[in-house]
């Protein structure tokens, strides 16, 4: 690893492209400006334990909440489908000749672009 205290001249090449002046190769690379030094050499070591805990932790909440989401969008679909079945155009008043017998599509297509928008706004 690099000295801390200063720079060696064949890796300030990395640090004149950002046009940012460190005194030292850690404060460049702690500011996301170098990874590496003149030889290649990587500045730091990633803690693969501590990366394979966070990815457990991030895995603990986002598989769940997905699976979530992904059961009540199924739940809603297929309620629409039995609504229409239980009797929902003849409660709205559609008529299966309406809008060329496709009265119930086009309600559903409506429904489905008011829903994608207001999801897409909440989140």
């Amino acid at each position: 690893m690099p000295s801390t205290e200063s720079l060696d001249k064949g890796s300030t090449h990395h640090l004149e492209e950002t046009h940012e002046k460190h005194d030292t190769v850690v404060e460049a690379a702690a500011d996301g400006h170098i990874a590496t030094d003149a030889h290649g050499n990587a500045l730091f070591e990633i803690d693969h334990a501590a990366e394979a805990a966070i990815r457990k932790k991030c895995d603990m909440w986002i598989v769940p909440i997905t699976f979530l989401c992904y059961l009540f969008c199924f739940i809603d679909r297929s309620n629409i489908g039995n609504a229409r079945v239980a009797g929902l155009e003849r409660d709205l008043g559609i008529a299966r000749t309406d809008y060329g017998g496709y009265g119930y599509n086009l309600l559903l297509t409506a429904f489905y672009i008011a829903y994608v928008i207001v999801r897409n706004v909440h989140l």
